[in-house]
């Protein structure tokens, strides 16, 4: 997976459905200057805390933020509060995840704030019909890896 995001060295790197944080420690462990991590459960957040300090001996260059919440909910908070991301990685519940990214990509805020983002999201690998994008968005590649489909998401590139 890390390989389709390039060098991540200096850049912003967020996880949004961080789980145990470890997509945004192996960010940093690859040179992520920033990596901020978004988790609605609790008990997940406790553990993204205890494996962030751990992370941080190893990688001391590394920011990491911790930003509870749920998508997309907090992205109003999220968009006043980090910087702007090079790189955005979700790995939403997949039940939900073809909605979520619909819910996200919508975002006015969302839009605005990662912009120049490329994103990289996880979808089950059943073919479930994709939404229109916004024209902000565009749709770079899809990865097919093991059970699931990873899009490869930037800005829409204008026409002449």
């Amino acid at each position: 997976m890390f390989d389709m995001l390039g060098d991540l060295a200096g850049r912003h790197f967020c996880d949004f459905f961080a789980g145990s944080g470890a997509v945004g420690i192996e960010a940093a462990s690859r040179g992520a200057a920033h990596v901020l991590l978004v988790e609605k459960a609790s008990p997940a957040l406790g553990a993204i805390r205890d494996n962030v300090k751990r992370a941080q001996k190893f990688c001391p260059e590394a920011l990491f933020q911790v930003l509870p919440g749920t998508l997309p909910g907090c992205l109003r908070k999220l968009t006043c509060m980090v910087p702007r991301p090079d790189l955005i990685f979700a790995d939403p519940p997949y039940a939900e995840s073809a909605e979520l990214l619909d819910a996200v990509l919508n975002d006015p805020d969302f839009s605005q704030w990662a912009s120049d983002a490329l994103i990289l999201w996880e979808l089950p690998d059943y073919r479930s019909p994709l939404k229109v994008f916004p024209d902000l968005w565009q749709l770079k590649t899809i990865r097919d890896l093991g059970a699931s489909r990873f899009l490869l998401i930037g800005k829409a590139q204008k026409s002449i």
